[in-house]
């Protein structure tokens, strides 16, 4: 990692977590690691590093109150009202935005981690020109059951 470019945090980041890298992608000035660890419902997850904070996870996005309120969402809710975000992302593409960057993951809402997928769900992770984060937000649901 230090000899493709990150930072002191990100490795630190890195032994910290007791994790192990799969994956490292540059994307400017904030880069993507896919690492693996030891947990209970899913061993991989994503953190993008080299922004300010140093390290973003990429999961436990919770719907906010605005999400809540959007016909899609208040339609899968009225059928499953104890849906969540599973943190069981897949990273899908990278945007320039602004002149910063958004990392767009997939993640999917079920009432348990192990249940049927409801919907597939595009979170949005923002960072400004800086590398500032900027927030999270959830761009598109996708029903995947009647």
């Amino acid at each position: 990692m230090r000899a493709r470019g990150a930072s002191n945090e990100a490795v630190r980041f890195v032994q910290k977590e007791q994790v192990w890298v799969l994956e490292f992608k540059e994307f400017g000035s904030i880069d993507l690691l896919l690492v693996e660890t030891f947990r209970a419902n899913t061993n991989q997850f994503y953190a993008l590093v080299n922004g300010s904070p140093k390290v973003v996870y990429a999961e436990g996005y919770e719907l906010t109150p605005a999400d809540k309120k959007r016909s899609d969402v208040r339609a899968l809710l009225a059928r499953s009202p104890d849906a969540f975000v599973i943190a069981q992302s897949e990273f899908t593409r990278h945007e320039s935005v602004n002149g910063g960057s958004r990392f767009v993951f997939t993640d999917f809402l079920a009432v348990c981690r192990a249940c049927e997928r409801l919907a597939a769900v595009e979170l949005a992770y923002d960072f400004d020109a800086t590398g500032s984060f900027k927030g999270v937000k959830l761009l598109k649901v996708k029903t995947l059951q009647k």
